[in-house]
């Protein structure tokens, strides 16, 4: 059985990276988590198939991972593909209004 505890091929990304003039507050982090976690999400049905084999699985881990790593390094900050978190970056740089 393969080990992947020390693969040297295997890579973590840190999705806070992606936003660094956001805030890193809980909510914002929450934001990053969100997109991300709802892909996962969506995809767990198609990885839980009938008769689907453990190669086809990590294949489709393969992938998914790859598409990640390519929206890393073509979003530059741009957030728009993301809804949640260009919602609460956008809150962030709106005007308070300090009238009361």
């Amino acid at each position: 059985m393969r080990s992947f505890k020390n693969d040297a091929s295997l890579q973590t990304v840190s999705f806070a990276t992606l936003s660094n003039n956001l805030d890193h507050q809980v909510h914002a982090v929450g934001g990053h988590l969100k997109s991300a976690l709802q892909k996962i999400l969506s995809i767990r049905p198609y990885l839980q198939g009938r008769d689907k084999e453990l190669a086809e699985m990590v294949s489709d881990i393969k992938a998914f991972i790859k598409k990640l790593e390519f929206w890393e390094q073509h979003i530059n900050g741009d957030s728009r593909h993301f809804p949640v978190i260009y919602k609460i970056s956008q809150s962030l740089l709106e005007p308070h209004d300090n009238r009361s």
